[in-house]
């Protein structure tokens, strides 16, 4: 059960956060036009900022909201094991 429910609530968080963005601002979510309007002089750039400042907060709270799930997903866990399919992967196609 944990495998699909954490994917689907992340996906739907960002999800949700992309309509708001388009919705209440009229932009769309596309992190390399984010990040260039932040670092950019653009006059709109405080949402920008506040964006990334969020997108780098999001391990952080939920580390201190749910440490055992954090732990799972960072710490030996979910990551590390994509990562060594994905370079396995890699190393089959050659």
């Amino acid at each position: 059960m944990f495998e699909y429910t954490t994917p689907l609530i992340g996906g739907l968080l960002i999800g949700a956060t992309a309509v708001a963005l388009l919705y209440l601002l009229g932009r769309i979510a596309g992190i390399a036009g984010i990040v260039w309007g932040a670092v950019s002089a653009q006059p709109d750039n405080a949402w920008r900022w506040l964006f990334i400042v969020g997108l780098l907060l999001g391990p952080v709270v939920m580390g201190r909201v749910s440490p055992s799930t954090y732990n799972k997903l960072f710490r030996g866990g979910m990551a590390e094991q994509l990562a060594i399919q994905e370079y396995d992967s890699d190393l089959e196609s050659l």
